[in-house]
């Protein structure tokens, strides 16, 4: 039973800049926004340190990239 896998640095594959992503489901580093599915089909937003429901308004705050170093979805106006 092995509880450890060795990577060798010489045999890593470079990090990936773009691309789409099928463990989560995203496309690396493409700007996206985040539509809500109610009827006025609001976009999610930031303003100062909280997240709103408001209409599109073409905005930083309402474009969404996904980041691979860090797996996580990041706010263009935010990072």
């Amino acid at each position: 039973m092995n509880k450890w896998t060795v990577l060798y640095v010489s045999d890593a594959k470079p990090e990936p800049t773009k691309g789409f992503n099928k463990e989560y489901g995203f496309h690396i580093n493409r700007p996206f926004h985040i539509v809500s599915t109610l009827q006025t089909g609001r976009f999610v937003d930031v303003i100062g340190n909280k997240l709103v429901i408001k209409t599109q308004n073409g905005f930083d705050s309402q474009e969404w990239t996904f980041d691979w170093p860090s797996r996580s979805i990041i706010n263009k106006k935010s990072k």
